[in-house]
Parts: C-alpha cells; structure tokens; sequence
C-alpha cells in the first residue's frame, strides 16, 4: 500500500468488512510482525475506523428463556460451525423461525426469545436484525399481543424512511404490517393511522399480486366497504404458511 508517497507491504489479510461506517476487520498474519512508524501512523490515522479482531462471538444462550440444556448443546455446537457474525445470525434466525412455526406455544416462545436475543448480540448485522423484527411483529400479532406487533413494525418502517429504503427487506412493506395488524386484531382507533400508511405505500413494493390485492382489500376494509374479516381470511388464505 502507499502512504505519504511510499509503498509499504502489510502483513495483514482483510477477513471482512463492511461499508457501513467504513468498518474494516483485520486479521495480522504474523505475530511478531513489527509495523514500521508510517505504518503505525496510518493504522493511528484511522484508528476509529479500523478494528482488529477476531470473529469470535458467540449467542449467550443460557440467558435465552425456555433454551433447556439440550438446546443450548446443539446451537452452540452448530454456531462454532460458522465463523462470521452474519452466518451465526442467520442460522439462529432460522431456527427461530422454525419454532414460531410450530403448534407449541411453548416452543413459539423460544423462537421468539431467540430472535430478541440476536437482536440484542448481533446488533451490527442490520438486514439480519430488520428481518428479526419482522418475524417478530408476526408473531406478536398471531398471539394478539398489539402493542409489541405495532411495535417491531415500527422498528422497521423508521429504520427504511432514515436509510432511503422504499420496500421491506423483500418481505414487503412494514406499513403494509403495521395497517394489516390494526384491522385484524380490531383497534378501531388506530383506523386513521393505519390510513394514513397505507398512502404513504411506495407502489414498489405492491409488485407481488398478492400485496396488492392486500392493500386494496386494506383500503375498503378500513373505508368500511368490506368487514375486516375479510381481509384476515384473503391473508390467511395467501400468506400464512
């Protein structure tokens, strides 16, 4: 590399990195690699910007709630499998959403209690996180719990408008959710809110047929053209798995 008009050779391998921030993680290839004083005063030169670590992090399991021992067994074991942050994030996404799917509210919890927790210890990872939330305003809603639906929604339909994201990270809209979880769980006075949403929709993410058949249905829903039962069967019918 070249620093004030002079090539210097690193020792270094570039294991990762993100532009977000201008992050670099780098990994030194010899210990007793000694830096000469321009290269020291190049690392100096972006010492807020340059990290040096291993990727080491590990989910803290055992303070995940409904994890037995057997569970935090086979996650842990299946995490040392998978070196970058990002991989760990979206195995246990996975199996998350695995055990939200399943008959047991017991296991649905554990789901749940796993996504908080990668929201929690895998903060830099943001599209793993903005799906967590995701799942997670999903799954508040099949449980009717309102508040916390409306809530996670929200977490993503604020990360979109300050990062200049139109759509909802290919899962469509958070507005489209958040209106979606006014009607069916029947919060009346929320109706004009939810309105008002759904005419801020970008027409980008109504691309899939069956979100735009959603939104209509939304819209006459909350226009009092159709009973909001209505809508609540269209969805089970086109996006329940």
């Amino acid at each position: 590399m070249t620093y004030q008009g002079k090539t210097y050779q690193m020792q270094v391998f570039i294991l990762y990195c993100r532009t977000n921030g201008y992050t670099f993680v780098l990994y030194i290839r010899k210990k007793e690699t000694i830096l000469s004083e321009p290269l020291k005063q190049l690392l100096d030169d972006f010492k807020e910007n340059i990290i040096f670590r291993f990727m080491k992090k590990q989910l803290d399991l055992e303070e995940v709630p409904y994890c037995t021992p057997k569970d935090i067994e086979i996650l842990s074991r299946e995490l040392k499998k998978r070196k970058l942050d990002y991989h760990k994030a979206q195995y246990l996404r996975s199996v998350a959403c695995d055990l939200i799917k399943s008959d047991s509210s017991v296991m649905q919890k554990k789901g749940a209690c796993i996504l908080n927790r990668i929201i929690v210890q895998f903060a830099d990872e943001e599209y793993i996180i903005m799906t967590c939330h995701l799942i997670l305003g999903e799954y508040y809603r099949s449980v009717l719990d309102y508040e916390n639906a409306i809530n996670q929604f929200e977490i993503v339909m604020n990360y979109n408008h300050s990062n200049g994201n139109y759509g909802g990270l290919g899962m469509g809209s958070p507005e489209l959710s958040i209106a979606l979880t006014i009607l069916v769980l029947k919060h009346v006075e929320d109706y004009d809110y939810a309105k008002k949403l759904l005419n801020e929709v970008d027409s980008r993410t109504l691309f899939i047929k069956q979100h735009r058949e959603l939104y209509t249905l939304m819209v006459d829903a909350l226009n009092g053209k159709i009973s909001p039962d209505a809508v609540c069967s269209y969805y089970k019918n086109n996006f329940s798995n």
